[in-house]
């Protein structure tokens, strides 16, 4: 698997981990809620086995590429000590190569000194013999013929012998060492062209070694570079797996509040059926006096549009509750919108007018903003408005615009379940979640009024509401500033 495949993978598995840990923020509070947690869990620990796999498979990867950049150090540790012998040698050789020259100088200067002595005696015996011919003693002959006496002429025939004898020594003596210097001299030429000679076969060695040399370290720093991205990789997939391993146990304690809820919400029920047959049984008040709406506190986990974060507010379709805008307060305090069970009301224009009402409801079951999370206790923020409302009810377009997306085949849609988002011509875009089903489909042209879609409890709901976003220049907003 190469480095750059790798990197989509782990890029890929930084987004499931980013997608896993926003949606355990969001605790369920429906005992269905429970399977989709245990689903989670399973794809979260599915998730985190591949992720570790991965991770194997890249120190496998890292161990090999630390083999072969240490393979490559030592081939070139050898090269190196390859090439300081070879340069030792040629060392050697360069001084070799010196000394005989400073040799060569030496014979040459011999043999120049030769020549010029046997150049000298030759000239010493040419002058001899042009004295002997300027006396009329032009041969060695006349000489001997003008002896006195037999013994005169044996002592002048000695004489000659010696002197010609002595001429042809010198002569000879002379040319002999002319002749050693100039083979001398040629020896030590021929070991001249030897040296260098060999002197060049040193030096292509050491070339031939050097770029061999030169290759490896190209090698090696190819083989590092990869080492790098492999080291940069287990880090990332490090991290991811630890993440993954973080997402598990923080759904884990999800489970376990869900489980926990459950089986509360299992006792009050029973012990509520217990007191309502010992009523019934003794007489006792009106069963339905103070009796609570079954639909009351239900909420959403929608994702919000612009993918922040959880929208879970409550909501419910409690006919009972719905708000008469006809007795709407005129003014006073937020807390005078506080209904008795719990909801708030509002009513048309309570904002600017610049979007129609979306639902025959006035009231609302969760409004704008962060909030206390019914189940965790924590803090979470709610991206719109929940409408009271009953499932099937029509859904009105806000104002005129075009329909941008309609998700009516994906049941969960990231939360929103079925939903519609719109750009309006005023700059406005609006988003309707939790839908039954859809009356428009993307690319649609719509009016204010226009019935859109019709009230459901798909995706992260727990009764049938409206839940509305409203953004302005792509930042979400309060809807209600705009109603």
């Amino acid at each position: 698997m190469s480095i750059k495949t790798k990197r989509v993978l782990t890029a890929v598995l930084a987004g499931v981990i980013v997608l896993a840990m926003m949606l355990s923020v969001v605790t369920p509070v429906l005992a269905d809620e429970l399977d989709v947690l245990q689903q989670e869990q399973q794809e979260l620990e599915e998730k985190a086995a591949n992720a570790e796999a991965l991770k194997n498979a890249t120190a496998e990867e890292l161990a090999q590429a630390q083999a072969d950049v240490d393979a490559v150090k030592a081939e070139m540790n050898a090269l190196d000590e390859q090439i300081n012998e070879v340069g030792n040698r040629i060392i050697d050789l360069n001084n070799k190569i010196a000394e005989n020259e400073t040799k060569l100088e030496e014979k040459e200067a011999e043999l120049a000194q030769a020549q010029e002595d046997l150049k000298v005696y030759y000239e010493a015996l040419k002058d001899r013999i042009q004295i002997m011919y300027e006396s009329d003693r032009s041969s060695y002959l006349e000489v001997l013929l003008n002896a006195s006496s037999i013994s005169e002429f044996f002592s002048k025939l000695e004489y000659i012998n010696q002197m010609v004898e002595y001429d042809n020594q010198i002569m000879e003596e002379l040319d002999a060492c002319r002749q050693v210097i100039q083979e001398s001299k040629e020896a030590i030429e021929t070991t001249k062209q030897e040296l260098e000679s060999d002197k060049a076969e040193e030096q292509q060695q050491q070339d031939q070694l050097l770029a061999a040399q030169a290759d490896k370290q190209s090698t090696l720093s190819g083989l590092e570079s990869n080492q790098l991205a492999l080291s940069l990789m287990a880090q990332e997939q490090e991290a991811a797996h630890a993440n993954l391993l973080a997402a598990i146990s923080e759904n884990q304690t999800a489970i376990a509040n869900e489980e926990a809820r459950i089986a509360e919400e299992e006792q009050i029920r029973q012990e509520q059926e217990q007191q309502q047959q010992e009523e019934a049984a003794s007489g006792g008040s009106e069963t339905g006096s103070g009796s609570s709406d079954t639909g009351s506190g239900s909420s959403d986990g929608g994702s919000d549009y612009d993918n922040g974060s959880s929208g879970g507010g409550s909501t419910d379709s409690g006919s009972d509750d719905v708000y008469d805008p006809g007795s709407a307060p005129s003014g006073g305090s937020e807390s005078d919108r506080v209904l008795p069970n719990g909801y708030w009301s509002t009513w048309p224009g309570i904002g600017n007018g610049m979007l129609s009402w979306p639902v025959d409801s006035y009231t609302l079951t969760s409004l704008y903003g962060p909030r206390i999370h019914p189940i965790t206790g924590n803090y979470s923020n709610h991206g719109g408005i929940d409408f009271a409302a009953s499932y099937g009810q029509s859904i009105y377009s806000c104002g005129d615009g075009v329909v941008v997306e309609a998700n009516s085949t994906d049941s969960w849609g990231g939360g929103w379940g079925y939903y519609v988002v719109i750009q309006h011509t005023n700059g406005l875009s609006t988003l309707y979640a939790h839908c039954s089903s859809l009356n428009v489909t993307a690319g649609q042209t719509v009016s204010a009024g226009q019935v859109i879609a019709y009230v459901g409890s798909t995706g992260q709901s727990t009764g049938s509401h409206l839940h509305l976003e409203v953004y302005s220049g792509g930042v979400r907003v309060n809807p209600e500033d705009y109603l």
